[in-house]
């Protein structure tokens, strides 16, 4: 999915591409510059309205274009295969798009996704077959969809996920920088917490707070406090606030403890 969405982005005249569910969880995302990821992802929750919007005149609809000032929007529906919940692809032009972005490629591209996230729903409930979940299990939108997201993987439970020691050049786009070995402990204690409400998405989210946080700093837990107030601007339920603020405590404790 993340080859074929750069691919999109490198178009000639294409701002941003987004794949997202209907729960407005960003997927896969590209976007040029001074679009961060909480920006994309204010969108993503609007355009969930727009398609719902739109559903509730044209049930069986599958592409959208809609003008505006100095561009256009393009919404593609991406089905799973038996029409229970799709995902949504949507591209952000601006007026110097020219020719590369015709029908037969974006129809391509939107049949790619397609066989990328049903090749994933598949995969998974395999997994819960295997396991043992039985074939009714049902496999939920954010686990089959927001598991194919182009970003880093969270690691298996007791890893540190990978944050980075402090120094002028390890502060790279794809790095966070820590101040101790602590702060990196405190770290993916969120990183897993908050995993459990939003799915894979959780590493991203942790780390453009961060930046955000200390954009020319290493994080320490001074900074803590203010991460966890970001970080709940990700969660939407009220329940999975406090149940991501308990796990957070109570992890901190045994680690405390230990």
């Amino acid at each position: 999915m993340d080859a074929i969405v750069q691919g999109i982005q490198e178009l000639a005249g294409v701002r941003a591409t987004l794949v997202f569910d209907m729960a407005g969880q960003l997927l896969c995302y590209r976007s040029d510059a001074g679009r961060d990821l909480s920006y994309l992802s204010r969108v993503s929750h609007t355009l969930v309205r727009v398609v719902e919007s739109v559903g509730a005149l044209h049930q069986d609809w599958n592409s959208v274009t809609a003008q505006f000032t100095g561009g256009q929007l393009l919404l593609r529906r991406l089905d799973a295969a038996d029409n229970s919940r799709f995902a949504v692809l949507a591209i952000v032009t601006d007026t110097k798009l020219n020719g590369s972005l015709n029908d037969s490629v974006l129809g391509v591209a939107v049949g790619r996704l397609r066989a990328a996230l049903e090749a994933h729903v598949a995969a998974l409930r395999d997994d819960q077959r295997a396991q043992g979940a039985g074939s009714s299990a049902a496999v939920r939108p954010a686990e089959a969809l927001g598991a194919v997201v182009a970003q880093p993987p969270i690691e298996p439970a007791g890893s540190k996920l990978n944050w980075t020691g402090f120094s002028p050049t390890n502060m790279g786009a794809s790095s966070v920088a820590i101040a101790d070995e602590a702060s990196g402990l405190f770290l993916s204690r969120c990183t897993k917490a908050l995993a459990l409400c939003v799915g894979p998405m959780a590493k991203v989210f942790v780390k453009e707070v961060v930046r955000r946080l200390c954009p020319t700093q290493p994080f320490s837990m001074a900074e803590s406090a203010a991460l966890l107030d970001q970080i709940e601007v990700h969660i939407e339920d009220s329940e999975e606030r406090a149940e991501f603020r308990k796990k957070v405590a109570g992890e901190s404790s045994s680690h405390r403890d230990v």
